[in-house]
């Protein structure tokens, strides 16, 4: 939407205008952001991270995340890259969204994650790898 509504050669207006998207981030309940069309099933990536956000205990995230792997017809790895290296994540002001917004969501496709939880799963992800290390 930026890119439709600002003009991206005007600097004079796109800098006012990242300015004042602070304000409109908190303002709006819930923001969503956007991270491209469905693709190398991320769908199931989201879905997943949706099911394993809600458990508190780390042995239970464990054995979901195993399972889903172990029965999966999917690549893991390029599937949760593929959401990860996407061109949202390389823009500056998505900054603004993370910590301006009360209630943030990405979607991706039709699907659609809250935040905090594809942040716990990447959290849990990298604590698990350290821990095995």
């Amino acid at each position: 939407v930026d890119t439709l509504c600002i003009n991206q050669r005007d600097i004079l207006e796109r800098n006012h205008q990242v300015d004042i998207m602070k304000e409109i981030y908190r303002g709006e309940n819930p923001v969503i952001s956007w991270l491209g069309p469905s693709s190398h099933h991320s769908p199931s990536i989201m879905a997943l991270v949706n099911q394993v956000h809600p458990v508190d205990n780390s042995s239970r995230k464990r054995e979901m995340i195993l399972l889903a792997l172990r029965y999966s017809k999917f690549n893991f790895l390029r599937a949760y890259t593929s959401i990860l290296q996407r061109a949202y994540w390389y823009r500056t002001w998505i900054i603004q969204e993370v910590f301006s917004a009360t209630r943030l969501f990405m979607q991706c496709g039709s699907d659609i994650v809250p935040w905090q939880a594809l942040v716990s799963f990447q959290q849990f992800r990298t604590a698990e790898c350290y821990d095995e290390v």
